[in-house]
């Protein structure tokens, strides 16, 4: 067995193989034959010959990264390992399990949302933390953030910022099941009112004739006094 050693020692471990290790759950998952071993600033590698080579390559295009940009996230990663990534799940996308079928992803905050059909998770070309957003243009594209309830006024207002000229963008959440610490205002909650009379944002509000669940849900939440 080949052994590669390599270091860290132009860039910051930590920053390199992400926030709870993440990015190196993905290098590692996509080089599954071999063996890494990463201890502080240096990594051992080891495995078949060509293995290690195709490792060195795509090791020192992260570090080259990092060392240029400063930061090396999650996408980042992935588009740099390109046919490499291909399989590896990355630790906010998890693979369906047991019989409901569902792909469960991190929304803001960390809470789960979910896409319960394959149709559903066909449509989603990518799922990212708000954490990933900072920096980026989304253009030519259609985005939504989800339970946007529990996000703060400053990451609402940077994914609204992250806009391109051809995007468009979808913020979806419900004001009464706001997760955010007591003394934490929620985004949405502010947003509505400082966005309602810009020029081409519109703010629609369901009442409980959209509920589609259960006949009874209408009448378990006018119970609870979340409707009219």
């Amino acid at each position: 067995m080949n052994e590669l050693k390599l270091t860290l020692d132009t860039v910051n471990p930590a920053h390199f193989w992400g926030p709870n290790n993440e990015n190196y759950e993905m290098i590692k998952g996509a080089f599954a034959k071999l063996k890494l071993v990463a201890r502080g600033s240096d990594v051992k590698v080891l495995g078949d010959e060509q293995e290690l080579k195709a490792f060195e390559d795509k090791f020192n295009q992260l570090v080259a990264h990092l060392e240029k940009y400063s930061s090396l996230t999650n996408n980042d990663v992935e588009s740099i390992l390109g046919a490499k990534a291909t399989g590896v799940v990355k630790k906010d996308v998890e693979q369906p399990t047991g019989g409901g079928g569902e792909v469960i992803v991190f929304g803001t905050n960390g809470l789960l949302v979910k896409a319960r059909t394959a149709n559903q998770r066909k449509m989603v070309s990518s799922i990212a933390k708000m954490a990933f957003m900072r920096g980026r243009t989304l253009d030519n594209c259609f985005v939504i953030l989800d339970e946007a309830q529990n996000a703060t006024d400053m990451q609402l207002k940077m994914f609204l910022t992250r806009m391109g000229p051809t995007a468009k963008f979808i913020v979806t959440g419900d004001v009464t099941q706001i997760d955010l610490p007591k003394k934490q205002m929620s985004g949405l909650f502010n947003g509505l009112r400082i966005l309602e009379d810009i020029k081409g944002i519109d703010i629609i509000y369901l009442s409980g004739e959209d509920v589609v669940r259960h006949k009874l849900v209408k009448d378990i939440l006018k119970a609870y006094g979340d409707i009219q």
